[in-house]
C-alpha cells in the first residue's frame, strides 16, 4: 500500500528513536564505556549487542506510537460520535434505553457490553440503579458490584437449578429481595428453610419450584417445607407460584395476593382445602388463579368435603383468569370451584388430559342450583365454538366460549378434554345434554359446530337429537356454522309444527357436508315468510313466531347442485366457494365471527 511506502516514515521513525535515546539519558560517555569494554568480547558478541540495543530501540518507539495513535484514534471517535443523534439524547432517555435492553433474555455479559460502548455510555450505565438489580445474572465476582451499584432498590433474585447454590451470595441482601424466582434440587433445601426463616420486607414476587427426579412422591400437606415462612413479614407479597412446594395456607404470606399458581402437591387433609379457600378470601383483588394438572387430592379428601350449601362463597371481583388442569377430572376442584364468585368479565379455562369414559360436564364445573350461577362469566358468553377430532387411538374435545367482543376484558371459557377415539360420538352426546343444563348460556347468539360425524348416519342420528335439544335451550341464537356434520344436523333446523328451534336464526353456514338439495329446500321454505302446516303444506308464519333465515353459506358440499342454488337464492343470500369474497366483502364486521369460524373449520 502507498502508506506504508511513505518518504517521511523512515526519518519519523528515526527521529522517534532518538528522541526516545535522549530521554533515556544514554550520554555518549556511556557508549565509550561499552566500546572499552567491548575490547574484550568477540566482534560478533558486540554486534550483536548492538543489534538488541537497537531492537530495543525500535520496540520503544514502536509502543509509543501505537500508545499515541490509539490515543489519537479514540479521540477522534469520541469527536465523531458527539456529532451523531444518539449521543444528543437526553441522558434520562438513555438510561431508560438501557433499562429496556437489559430486561427480557439479556444476560450480565450483554449489560456490561452495553457499559463499555463509550465513556457517556459507561457513565450512564453506572448511573443507572435498575440496570444493577438482577445480580446473579452477572457473574459471582460481580455480585457485591452490581449490590453497589443499584443504590438499595429492591433486587431481583432468579436462578435456576443447576445453580440454586448461587443464592448464598445474595444472602446478605434479602432485605432488599424483590422478586426471588428460584428451581431447586434436594441438595438446597436446606439453603431454601435458611432464607424462608428471614424476613422479606420488600418482597413481592415469589417462585419455588421444586424438583427431585429420582422420587416421584410431590410435596403435600404433611410434608410442609416451612411453617412460618419469612416470620410472616412480607407486606408487599401479591405473587406467589409454587411447584413442588407445600407452604401452609394459614400463613400470612397468602394474604392480599394478586396472582397465585399452585401444582405438583397433594391434598390429604380436608381442613387443608378450607385453609385454601379462607386464604382465597383474603385476596379480594385476586386476578389471575391457577392449579396446575399435576395437583393430588387424598382419597378421603373430596367424600369428607362439606356439602356447597354449607360453606360460604369466596368473592374474587377482580379476578381475570381461572386455570384449571387436570390429568383425570378431580372432584374436589369442581368443589372449590363451586365456592368461588367470580365477574362476568373473566375467563376460565379447564383442561382434562385423560378423561375417564363417564366424563361428564359435571366432572369439571359446578352444576347450576340457581337464582345465580357463581362462576358469572358462563352464563354470560354469547359465542360459542364445539370442535371435536381423533388422532389414532386418542380424540380431542374443546368448547371455546366468548362474551360480547364490546367488553374491555373479554369474558369467557375454554374446556379441553382428551379422551379415547372411541368415545368421541358419546361424548358428543353428554356433552349438548348438558351444555345449557349444567350452566345457563341465556346471552349465546353464535355457534360454531366442527365435528367428524357426517356420512355414519346409524349414530349420527343420536348425535343430532342431542344437538336438537341443545338449540330448543337457547332460542336466542341468530347465527350457526356446521362443519362435517352429517345431514341430520341441518334437518333438525327444518321447521316443523312440533319443532321450532332458534327461531331467531339469521344466518347458516356448511361446510363440508353430505346434506342435499332436498334437506336445503325445505329448510330455507320453513324459514321464510311461510311455514308447514299441519298437513305438511306451507302456511304463513307469524313474525313474532319465528324469524327469517336471510343468509346461507355453502362451501365444499358436494350433493348441493347449482340448480338448487339459484332456486334458493330467489329468497335470501346464498354464498358458495366461488362468490364467498365478494360476499364477505358486502356483509361488513358484523360478521367477523362467522368469517372467523370459516377460517377454523377450514
Amino acid at each position: 500500500m502507498e502508506h506504508e511506502n511513505s518518504a517521511i516514515l523512515p526519518q519519523l521513525f528515526q527521529d522517534l528513536v532518538a528522541d526516545i535515546q535522549s530521554r533515556l539519558a544514554c550520554e555518549p560517555g556511556e557508549h565509550a564505556h561499552l566500546d572499552a569494554a567491548s575490547d574484550h568480547k568477540n566482534q560478533v558478541e558486540c554486534a550483536g549487542d548492538a543489534l538488541e540495543k537497537k531492537r530495543a530501540m525500535a520496540h520503544l518507539a514502536l509502543d509509543a506510537f501505537t500508545l499515541y495513535a490509539k490515543r489519537r484514534i479514540s479521540r477522534l471517535g469520541t469527536r465523531q460520535n458527539q456529532l451523531k443523534v444518539t449521543y444528543r439524547i437526553p441522558n434520562e432517555i438513555l438510561s431508560y434505553i438501557l433499562e429496556l435492553s437489559g430486561k427480557g433474555e439479556t444476560t450480565g455479559v450483554d449489560v456490561l457490553n452495553l457499559s463499555h460502548v463509550s465513556r457517556r455510555w459507561r457513565q450512564v450505565a453506572l448511573e443507572t440503579p435498575r440496570l444493577w438489580t438482577s445480580p446473579l445474572m452477572f457473574p459471582s465476582e460481580f455480585v457485591d458490584i452490581c449490590a453497589a451499584r443499584s443504590k438499595n432498590l429492591p433486587l431481583n433474585i432468579s436462578s435456576g437449578r443447576s445453580c440454586a447454590g448461587r443464592v448464598r451470595e445474595v444472602l446478605p441482601y434479602q432485605p432488599r429481595w424483590r422478586r426471588l424466582c428460584l428451581s431447586y434440587s434436594p441438595k438446597d433445601s436446606k439453603l431454601v428453610k435458611s432464607f424462608l426463616s428471614v424476613p422479606a420486607p420488600m418482597l413481592e414476587t415469589l417462585q419455588l419450584r421444586f424438583s427431585d427426579p429420582g422420587n416421584m412422591d410431590c410435596a403435600s400437606d404433611s410434608k410442609i417445607l416451612h411453617r412460618n415462612p419469612f416470620g410472616g413479614d412480607t407486606p408487599r407479597l401479591r405473587e406467589v407460584f409454587f411447584s413442588g412446594v407445600f407452604l401452609p395456607f394459614a400463613s400470612p404470606i397468602f394474604s392480599g395476593l394478586r396472582k397465585l399458581s399452585l401444582d405438583d402437591m397433594q391434598f390429604d387433609k380436608v381442613n387443608t382445602i378450607y385453609q385454601l379457600l379462607r386464604a382465597l378470601g383474603a385476596c379480594p383483588c385476586m386476578e389471575s388463579l391457577t392449579f396446575g394438572e399435576y395437583l393430588q387430592f387424598g382419597p378421603d379428601v373430596a367424600t369428607h368435603l362439606q356439602l356447597p350449601s354449607t360453606m360460604p362463597f369466596v368473592s374474587l371481583p377482580r379476578l381475570r383468569s381461572l386455570t384449571v388442569g387436570q390429568l383425570n377430572a378431580e372432584p374436589t376442584l369442581v368443589f372449590i370451584l363451586s365456592r368461588l364468585t367470580t365477574p362476568p368479565n373473566s375467563t376460565l379455562s379447564i383442561t382434562v388430559s385423560s378423561a375417564p369414559d363417564d366424563l361428564g360436564l359435571a366432572s369439571i364445573v359446578p352444576l347450576y342450583s340457581g337464582p345465580q350461577y357463581n362462576l358469572q362469566n358462563l352464563p354470560f358468553v354469547s359465542q360459542l365454538k364445539v370442535n371435536m377430532r381423533a388422532y389414532g387411538g386418542r380424540a380431542s374435545c374443546v368448547l371455546h366460549g366468548t362474551g360480547d367482543s364490546d367488553l374491555a376484558s373479554r369474558s369467557g371459557f375454554t374446556f379441553i378434554f382428551w379422551m379415547r377415539s372411541s368415545r368421541i360420538r358419546d361424548a358428543f352426546t353428554e356433552l349438548f345434554k348438558a351444555l345449557g343444563v349444567i350452566f345457563p348460556m341465556s346471552h349465546l347468539q353464535r355457534l360454531c359446530i366442527d365435528l367428524p360425524f357426517d356420512g355414519v348416519e346409524h349414530t349420527a342420528r343420536t348425535n343430532s337429537t342431542a344437538f336438537i335439544e341443545f338449540l330448543g335451550r337457547h332460542p336466542s341464537i341468530t347465527t350457526i356454522a356446521l362443519s362435517k356434520c352429517a345431514p341430520s344436523f341441518i334437518e333438525g333446523l327444518i321447521v316443523t309444527s312440533t319443532r321450532r328451534a332458534c327461531p331467531a336464526l339469521e344466518e347458516l353456514s356448511i361446510y363440508e357436508s353430505s346434506v342435499g338439495d332436498d334437506t336445503l329446500r325445505k329448510l330455507v321454505a320453513s324459514r321464510s315468510t311461510t311455514g308447514p302446516d299441519q298437513d305438511g303444506s306451507l302456511a304463513p308464519l307469524a313474525p313474532q313466531t319465528i324469524g327469517g333465515l336471510r343468509r346461507l353459506r355453502i362451501v365444499a358440499c358436494k350433493n348441493v347442485t347449482a340448480e338448487a342454488l339459484s332456486d334458493l337464492r330467489v329468497s335470501l343470500e346464498v354464498a358458495t366457494n366461488d362468490d364467498m369474497k365478494a360476499w364477505e366483502h358486502t356483509k361488513g364486521s358484523k360478521d367477523d365471527w362467522d368469517d372467523s369460524t370459516a377460517g377454523d373449520m377450514q
